[in-house]
């Protein structure tokens, strides 16, 4: 109604159309140039050339995925494209869509980062919860004081450890252990996992980044973790 009271009208490609309806709405928005907006649902994402008929993107509802994002800006930010594109994001400030765009901000920033970046920072668009969650990964766990002991432990007896040890030897020396498998490696302990952390630093650098620091012993588990996580980010964009 707002177009009509201001001599336009709009086209709608979603699902709810005929492939005949669709393919008319796209030819209209083309060539009518009374017809100004293309109402368009994901059924619209891909596959559309409209680079010489709109300069402007208005996402209503942001995807989970920032390459789908991308590829519904894509349509119209393509070879032959010769204007200046304009891209909006409405999100709603109170609800999931707020999360949604940060986590979307956060993806981005992160591929931009390790992929498309000519440096070695990983800037975000704000500190939102991902440094928050680098930062309470990293902060040193304080280990509990375990309670001492309010009871005095008996001497042992000399003759019962003699025993005990008569008894071991001779276990000893009866079983062949040139066949045993060699033992498994320990698990790191507590003790060893808290001082990994407690050697990486985290700031903010002065363009709003994020700087882990690790010292070499560290650093290669530090880079093993990053590239890790940035396979299974790039997994999850090709699955899509």
């Amino acid at each position: 109604d707002l177009l009509g009271d201001a001599g336009a009208r709009a086209v709608f490609f979603t699902g709810a159309e005929s492939q005949r309806r669709r393919t008319q709405s796209i030819v209209e928005f083309h060539d009518d140039p009374g017809t100004r907006v293309l109402f368009a649902s994901d059924a619209g994402g891909v596959g559309l050339n409209l680079q010489r008929a709109a300069s402007a993107c208005i996402n209503i509802e942001l995807p989970w995925n920032p390459a789908v994002l991308e590829q519904r800006i894509g349509r119209i930010y393509r070879i032959g494209q010769k204007r200046p594109i304009d891209v909006y994001n409405l999100v709603s400030e109170v609800g999931i869509e707020s999360r949604i765009s940060e986590l979307v901000g956060n993806k981005r920033a992160f591929f931009t980062g390790l992929f498309d970046g000519t440096c070695d920072e990983v800037v975000f668009e704000k500190a939102g919860s991902f440094l928050s969650r680098i930062e309470r990964i990293v902060t040193p766990a304080r280990i509990p004081d375990l309670p001492k002991p309010t009871e005095v432990p008996e001497e042992p007896d000399p003759t019962e450890e003699r025993e005990v040890a008569r008894v071991i030897e001779a276990s000893d020396e009866s079983r062949d252990t040139r066949d045993e498998p060699d033992p498994a490696p320990a698990a790191a302990s507590a003790e060893e996992i808290t001082r990994f952390f407690s050697s990486l630093q985290v700031r903010r650098s002065e363009r709003g980044g994020v700087v882990i620091e690790a010292p070499p012993e560290t650093a290669s588990s530090l880079a093993a973790l990053f590239q890790g996580m940035a396979r299974m980010l790039q997994a999850g964009v090709s699955s899509s």
